[in-house]
């Protein structure tokens, strides 16, 4: 449901990682529950990934997220450093470090 069927995959011999969640829109603006909101008014919504990585999905319209990929990702690394990612995949160095939870604080996903 939050991070699809197959976050990690390879591309010839490099590992990379795509989210592709199958999210409701309730999830982001339920009745009776008061939405949660990134600096720019997008609608969010929070998970840990392997119990240890906050992920947090930014989602401007508040639409469904079903079968749609990130346009981008911004990965914060435990020192503070940040990673910026433009496009729907991880690329290999990130995604190996995701993958093994080192040095990896938080990923935010930008749909």
């Amino acid at each position: 449901m939050f991070i699809g069927k197959e976050p990690f995959f390879l591309d010839g011999s490099d590992l990379k990682m795509k989210l592709v969640p199958a999210l409701p829109n309730w999830l982001f603006k339920d009745e009776g529950l008061d939405p949660q909101y990134d600096e720019d008014e997008n609608l969010i919504v929070s998970f840990k990934l392997f119990a240890s990585i906050i992920v947090t999905y930014h989602n401007p319209s508040g639409s469904d997220l079903f079968d749609e990929a990130p346009k981008s990702y911004k990965v914060t690394m435990d020192d503070g450093s940040v990673e910026s990612v433009d496009g729907s995949e991880i690329p290999s160095d990130l995604a190996k470090k995701i993958r093994k939870i080192y040095g990896v604080k938080s990923i935010d996903a930008y749909f």
